[in-house]
């Protein structure tokens, strides 16, 4: 039997990208299923990578290398969920590109 070849448009990729990000967001901050409680404004660094399935070091090189944004409270680092969500799916690009400063 073969498998039926799927043809989507971009719209369609992206708002699956989405959804796949906002539900991984939700079970790992604990969501249960059974009410779709809000998520926080911010989450920690650590829960953030374990959303994204990279390491805090390589969530932290991107922060210091100007891709991705954070917020310091003490030593703790914390990210906005919204931003971090649109982060995921590409949609926030940095201002500047940080490596035409290396060239």
């Amino acid at each position: 039997m073969d498998n039926p070849i799927i043809v989507m448009s971009p719209a369609q990729v992206e708002q699956l990208i989405a959804n796949s990000v906002a539900k991984g967001i939700q079970m790992a901050l604990g969501s249960n299923g059974q009410k779709s409680e809000p998520l926080p404004p911010t989450i920690p660094l650590k829960k953030a990578a374990e959303i994204s399935g990279k390491t805090p070091n390589a969530l932290r090189v991107q922060i210091s290398i100007g891709n991705l944004k954070c917020m310091h409270r003490g030593s703790r680092i914390y990210l906005d969920t919204d931003y971090f969500q649109r982060w995921l799916r590409g949609e926030d690009e940095p201002e500047s590109n940080p490596l035409e400063i290396l060239k």
